[in-house]
């Protein structure tokens, strides 16, 4: 059987990139010897080494982690806000809140502030969500609902302190649950509608 240039020339891109066999390299190395006018065809065919693509595992790996310390900091952030309402000191007259009946102002931004990183947790959830990593299960609904009643305790406080209205604050922290409940599984399915 006789080797054609054609064929020499369908080996030549495994020979270049030197996944050819032992005995395919042999017959291309016999071949340009015995036509070294085919030598420039063999470097025209070069291709250029491939650019090394970064790892893309460890990249989303850190990304991920970088969502979840995100969306961590932003809970407790919310939390710290939230709750900075309930600052007291014991003096002679007992247990006196701070903020909550002596700086009522203070009370109102301090839970305007915290209502922003609310959202901002919001948002981050929405981002861990998207990652795949979290499947709602019945356990996440009991979850949303304490974390409601949590996040709920200083705003309703704060409301019935300051409209004289004590009975209003369990009805508040109920309605804070469900709230967050609806909030979270509208995420949910925000999330991994896409």
């Amino acid at each position: 059987m006789t080797i054609t240039k054609d064929v020499i020339h369908d080996l030549m891109p495994l020979y270049l990139a030197d996944e050819a066999s032992a005995d395919t390299r042999r017959l291309i190395d016999e071949y340009l010897q015995a036509n070294p006018a085919e030598r420039p065809l063999a470097g025209a065919l070069s291709l250029p080494p491939a650019p090394s693509l970064p790892d893309t595992e460890a990249t989303t790996l850190l990304r991920t982690r970088e969502v979840y310390r995100r969306r961590a900091t932003a809970l407790a952030g919310a939390l710290a806000l939230s709750y900075a309402v309930f600052s007291f000191v014991f003096d002679s007259s007992g247990l006196r809140f701070l903020v909550v009946r002596d700086m009522p102002a203070l009370a109102w931004a301090l839970l305007a502030a915290a209502a922003g990183v609310w959202v901002h947790f919001f948002d981050m959830h929405r981002q861990w969500v998207r990652t795949g990593l979290v499947n709602p299960s019945p356990a996440h609904t009991g979850l949303w609902l304490g974390g409601g009643v949590l996040a709920a305790i200083p705003f309703a406080f704060v409301v019935t302190q300051h409209f004289g209205a004590p009975e209003l604050r369990l009805p508040l922290c109920l309605a804070g649950a469900f709230l967050a409940r609806a909030i979270g599984r509208a995420l949910h399915r925000s999330a991994t509608a896409r």
